[in-house]
């Protein structure tokens, strides 16, 4: 019976939130509405309550609905919250509100270039999903969640890359498939064909507009806060065995895994690689980190093989993944045709796992 069905949930619901506060209370955590919750090492039952109350509230909300009405949902409404990211980050909507304060539609209208009528009617919706509010008939503020975009650069970067990149590729992502069933080429992928791209995203479209490279890694570094900061990195692997080693991180962009290896690890050398130049980001971030280890920024094409012949560690994190397996095989060969014998490449990346065997949430955010 449905009845006996919504009352399971609840019942299960209960119990998570009960498993959430005893966690919270624990670790004395008074407050987590703003600041969201930590993650990490140390907070690993606190993780498991949380994710198991979202997929027990996720199976709630369609019992709740029924499958009919919550396609029809889905449907209707899916598309009109991605187009809502998509305008907010177009047209700056979350710059020109005020931190804190309020403003008018007029005066925000004036301020990011979109008319009232379509500013209201996106804000409108964005407020449902808990983006901007409507303190006062006619203004809007910032909400908690939309203040982060104002309050966290990384996470303002991938807002712009998921929805001014990811977003407007996903509409090609049938045709490149039914042109090029078999191809790997960067040129045949979606963001090859919508950006006019021979050379895909990386060798091409990054490589041709800067500013989008500056974003991207800086977008890549929000990926890296939070489930997926370098701490893994660091606790997962054994450093220390190679004293002052060098380690050399491939693909490595502004340093930011680097640096977290360093602090934990000074007497390490690091060479940081990437196609782009992002020395004067590698210093910054050195420099911020209070190191003085041994820290290069080497410009270097991983299609290419590598030269640095003699490092101990080669470190590929969140790369192979972005290839298909011809061109990951070339990325790897390029470092294994000329490392030393006793070297070592460490992957760091994403298994998709078996379906079911991880958290509903866990499951929606790898694949």
């Amino acid at each position: 019976m449905v009845q006996a069905d919504l009352l399971e949930y609840a019942k299960d619901i209960q119990a998570r939130l009960a498993d959430i506060t005893c966690c919270l209370e624990k670790q004395e955590i008074h407050t987590v509405r703003k600041e969201g919750y930590p993650t990490g090492p140390g907070y690993e039952e606190l993780t498991s309550a949380r994710l198991s109350l979202l997929e027990t509230a996720n199976d709630l909300q369609y019992l709740a609905m029924g499958p009919t009405e919550w396609l029809k949902m889905t449907l209707a409404v899916n598309k009109h919250d991605h187009l809502c990211y998509y305008m907010i980050d177009q047209f700056n909507i979350h710059q020109s509100v005020p931190l804190n304060g309020e403003i008018s539609y007029e005066e925000l209208s004036a301020a990011c270039g979109l008319p009232v009528d379509p500013l209201r009617r996106v804000l409108r919706h964005a407020m449902l999903n808990h983006l901007f509010r409507e303190p006062n008939p006619g203004y809007v503020a910032h909400s908690d969640a939309s203040s982060v975009f104002v309050t966290d650069a990384k996470m303002a970067a991938w807002l712009g890359h998921n929805y001014d990149e990811v977003f407007r590729c996903l509409h090609a992502v049938p045709d490149a498939i039914r042109n090029h069933p078999t191809s790997a080429d960067p040129g045949h992928t979606p963001c090859g064909v919508v950006f006019n791209q021979p050379k895909g995203f990386f060798a091409g479209l990054l490589q041709d507009q800067p500013w989008r490279a500056s974003r991207f890694e800086q977008s890549m570094q929000a990926v890296t806060q939070g489930s997926h900061d370098a701490s893994h990195i660091v606790r997962g692997y054994d450093w220390g065995q190679y004293g002052n080693g060098l380690v050399v991180d491939v693909g490595g962009s502004s340093g930011f895994q680097s640096v977290a290896i360093a602090e934990c690890f000074p007497n390490l050398r690091f060479v940081i690689q990437d196609i782009e130049d992002h020395s004067k980001i590698l210093l910054e971030n050195r420099t911020a980190a209070g190191l003085s280890s041994d820290m290069q920024f080497q410009v270097h094409d991983f299609f290419h093989p590598n030269p640095q012949t003699t490092a101990d560690v080669y470190l590929l994190r969140h790369i192979i993944h972005d290839w298909g397996d011809d061109y990951a095989s070339k990325i790897l060969w390029n470092i294994a045709s000329v490392m030393k014998p006793t070297a070592r490449i460490i992957v760091v990346d994403i298994v998709i796992p078996e379906p079911g065997t991880l958290p509903w949430q866990a499951h929606r955010m790898i694949r």
